[in-house]
């Protein structure tokens, strides 16, 4: 090492403190979480009355970083479908940055569906004045079909392949992004 210095190390997670730390504050929430409830059921203090409530706080520096790339009205009309989510995992852990990364997956993959849906309708109804309207809807009904299956094939491999790039970028294995618990 060049330096004296743990963070030549690890990678260093930066968030409030400007020199960084080796553990993330998800990661840290999640350890001592994980301590509290070892020695405290959280839940059942607060049914007794002894907690109001529990939940963790907030850090307005990530917050402000969220609404800039995602909490913003003006990307209502940006149809990329694009989520923040290393953000996303970086602030709310892996569990929470997944659901949203599923969520914009489906979205864009519904869209490419829904032109070819535009598509075969269309046919169907051009169709319907020269054919009998009875063989165009089964012809309608068996493209769209096939067309549904191969779609949701190549959705199935896109997300897998998603899915595992996230898994490789953020250093973990397929069990571990179940083991996260939100409260």
């Amino acid at each position: 090492l060049e330096r004296d210095d743990p963070r030549d190390l690890f990678k260093t997670h930066y968030g409030k403190s400007k020199e960084g730390c080796i553990v993330k504050g998800s990661d840290r929430f999640m350890m001592i979480f994980r301590q509290v409830c070892m020695h405290l059921d959280l839940d059942a203090a607060k049914s007794k009355g002894l907690l109001v409530d529990w939940y963790p706080a907030h850090s307005q520096c990530w917050l402000s970083k969220l609404s800039k790339s995602w909490g913003n009205f003006s990307l209502l009309t940006d149809l990329t479908f694009l989520q923040p989510v290393n953000l996303i995992h970086d602030y709310f852990g892996a569990r929470v940055a997944f659901i949203f990364a599923w969520n914009g997956f489906y979205c864009k993959a519904l869209f490419a569906l829904s032109f070819l849906a535009i598509i075969i309708e269309s046919a169907g109804w051009i169709a319907r004045r020269y054919i009998d309207a009875v063989i165009v809807e089964k012809r309608v009904v068996l493209a769209f079909s096939i067309v549904t299956v191969v779609w949701a094939r190549l959705a199935v491999n896109m997300w897998t392949r998603e899915q595992q790039f996230f898994l490789k970028m953020w250093d973990m294995t397929e069990d571990s992004c179940h083991e996260v618990p939100r409260p």
